[in-house]
């Protein structure tokens, strides 16, 4: 079971960032740790989710323990 760290644990321009419209985007990094897609649309996301679509056009496979190195790639849609 994975479990999500409070956000009080988090640190700012590691974890998140926020726009200047003061809304909280989360890294890439924050995703690959969290280590599944919320399929929201997230403009960091490691998996390559769609929201448009609502598929994975672009899958990326990623190793948790590699910080976050791209290990391989490939278009992937699922149906």
């Amino acid at each position: 079971m994975i479990k999500r760290r409070p956000f009080s644990e988090l640190k700012e321009g590691e974890d998140y960032y926020k726009t200047p419209e003061g809304y909280i985007v989360y890294t890439e990094k924050y995703h690959l740790e969290r280590g599944y897609c919320c399929q929201s649309g997230c403009r960091h996301c490691p998996y390559g989710f769609n929201k448009l679509t609502g598929k994975f056009d672009k899958q990326k496979r990623r190793c948790p323990k590699s910080k976050g190195r791209l290990l391989f790639y490939f278009d992937k849609t699922l149906n």
